[in-house]
C-alpha cells in the first residue's frame, strides 16, 4: 500500500525568512551588529531544526500507529474468514454423518523389554465426542481374538451398535506400537463385524488422547 507523505509545513520557513529580512533591515539602519545578527540567525535556525524534528517524530509515530491498526484490521478479517470456513466444514460434517458413521481408533505404543504395550482408545465421531479407553490390544493374534471375543474393552459393542448404517473405521497407531497392529486390528474388525471399511495408518505424532485424563473407560 502506497504511503501518502504529509505535506511539508512551510510556516516555520516563512517565519525564519521574515526574521532574516528584519535583521538585514536593522543592520542597514545601524540598530544591531553583524555578530548579533548572526547569533539571532543561529538561534532561529536551531529552533527551526527542533520544530522540524518534532514534526518528523510525530509523523513517524502516526504512521506507525496507522500501520499497526491496518495489521489489526487484517488479522480480524482473517479470523472472521477462518471462523466462517470452520462453520461451513462443521455443517458439511454434520450432513455426512447423517448418512454414514465414522469410528476412530487410536493406538499408543509403549516399548518395554518384553515388547510393545499397545493401549487404545476410540470414539464414534461427532462434534466434541469424548474418547473412551479400550484398554490394551494384545500383539499375539490368538490373544487378540480372545480380547475381541470379550468385547475389546468396549470397542466391539460400539462397532456393532452402528447397525446397518454405512460405517468407516479409521485406525491410527504410533510408530512405537507393535508393527502393523493397526492393520491386524482392521482385519479383525472386518472378520468379526459387518463393517468392511477399516483403514489403518501409522502416524509420527503422539496419540496423546489415549492417555488423556478425559479418556474415560466405559
Amino acid at each position: 500500500m502506497s504511503v501518502r507523505k504529509k505535506p511539508l509545513d512551510m510556516i516555520p520557513f516563512v517565519d525564519i525568512m521574515i526574521v532574516v529580512l528584519f535583521i538585514f533591515a536593522t543592520i542597514e539602519e545601524g540598530e544591531t551588529t553583524p555578530s548579533t545578527a548572526l547569533a539571532d540567525l543561529q538561534e532561529q535556525n536551531d529552533k527551526l531544526k527542533a520544530d522540524v524534528s518534532k514534526s518528523d517524530a510525530k509523523r513517524i509515530a502516526v504512521e506507525a500507529e496507522r500501520d499497526e491498526l491496518e495489521k489489526t484490521i487484517e488479522a480480524s478479517k482473517q479470523a472472521v474468514e477462518q471462523g466462517l470456513e470452520a462453520n461451513r466444514q462443521r455443517e458439511v460434517m454434520k450432513a455426512l454423518l447423517g448418512e454414514a458413521q465414522v469410528v476412530e481408533v487410536e493406538i499408543e505404543g509403549n516399548p518395554t523389554d518384553a515388547g510393545s504395550v499397545n493401549t487404545c482408545c476410540y470414539r464414534r465421531f461427532a462434534v466434541d465426542a469424548p474418547w473412551k479407553s479400550c484398554g490394551e490390544i494384545p500383539s499375539d493374534g490368538d490373544e487378540r481374538a480372545r480380547w475381541l471375543d470379550f468385547g475389546a474393552g468396549g470397542l466391539l459393542p460400539e462397532l456393532n451398535a452402528t447397525g446397518k448404517t454405512p460405517t468407516l473405521v479409521i485406525i491410527r497407531q504410533e510408530k512405537d506400537a507393535a508393527y502393523n497392529i493397526s492393520d491386524k486390528l482392521g482385519t479383525d474388525i472386518r472378520e468379526k463385524t459387518p463393517i468392511q471399511k477399516a483403514f489403518a495408518s501409522t502416524v509420527e505424532t503422539s496419540v496423546q488422547r489415549c492417555t488423556a485424563a478425559g479418556a474415560a473407560t466405559p
